[in-house]
């Protein structure tokens, strides 16, 4: 079995929390691989087992963000102004973030995209992982077989809560397995925004946008809510402590918050 991981960030991020992440990864995880797709500066690493990819050329990332210009906050490569109704109106019920910082978390799936448009031949399971997470001790193989065994093309963190409160999965630490077609399901996610689609969604944030899919595909492919037993009435699903990673990986949730909340329409 081989396995990616992958993440990405830029330099404020790096700083803040990423090199944390990659030196976690790289004393605990010997099995394993790690992509990293970085923008705004240069990174590069000297271990044969980090692969980097700038993403500020990359075709996918680009398209999306032209075709998108008038709904993306300047902030992040956009010409949307901080008083957008569409922002307004997602501060009224709660949800500020969902469609204000779309285009930040979009990296996430810009580097999905690549991961398994790249790296589908050489990998059997692709896990994407925030700049805000570490990792704590080693996620062997096997635990990962457990994980898929059951034939589950995707994992992630929901639970009853977050779609009780009408939020989507936790997509701090999500996995895909080529063997059960999570692969297929990951280029659903893809192909949901490059054409638009994520736009018929009430918030377009990517755990909102995978959530609806999740739900809209979920005859076709099995897809693994890690927290779905529980009864735990939180948000922060990952730190739940009967998932299988808990105690492996911690996600340091809203670390990188306050780099945005500094705009006065969100105060």
């Amino acid at each position: 079995m081989k396995v990616l991981y992958v993440t990405t960030f830029n330099k404020n991020i790096y700083d803040a929390s990423g090199k944390e992440l990659i030196d976690s990864f790289m004393r605990h995880n010997k099995e394993s691989n790690l992509l990293v797709c970085y923008e705004g500066f240069i990174f590069d690493s000297t271990s044969d087992r980090i692969n980097c990819y700038n993403i500020e050329d990359d075709t996918y990332l680009n398209k999306w963000t032209q075709n998108n210009r008038d709904v993306i906050p300047k902030m992040f490569g956009g010409i949307a102004e901080d008083d957008n109704p569409i922002y307004l109106e997602d501060k009224k019920k709660g949800q500020y973030w969902a469609r204000y910082r779309t285009a930040g978390y979009f990296r996430k799936i810009v580097a999905l995209n690549y991961a398994i448009n790249n790296y589908s031949n050489e990998y059997d399971i692709i896990c994407i992982i925030d700049a805000d997470c570490v990792f704590k001790g080693n996620i062997s193989h096997a635990k990962l077989d457990e994980i898929f065994d059951d034939g589950a093309s995707m994992f992630y963190y929901w639970g009853k809560y977050r779609k009780k409160i009408n939020r989507g999965p936790e997509t701090g630490f999500t996995g895909y397995c080529k063997k059960n077609n999570g692969f297929n399901f990951a280029k659903i996610i893809c192909n949901s925004y490059i054409t638009q689609d994520f736009k018929r969604f009430e918030y377009w944030d990517d755990g909102y946008v995978i959530g609806q899919l999740i739900n809209e595909n979920n005859t076709m492919y099995k897809l693994k809510d890690l927290v779905d037993s529980t009864r735990v009435r939180t948000t922060r699903v990952m730190e739940i402590k009967d998932n299988p990673f808990y105690d492996i990986v911690h996600h340091f949730k809203n670390r990188h918050g306050k780099m945005f909340d500094h705009i006065e329409l969100f105060k």
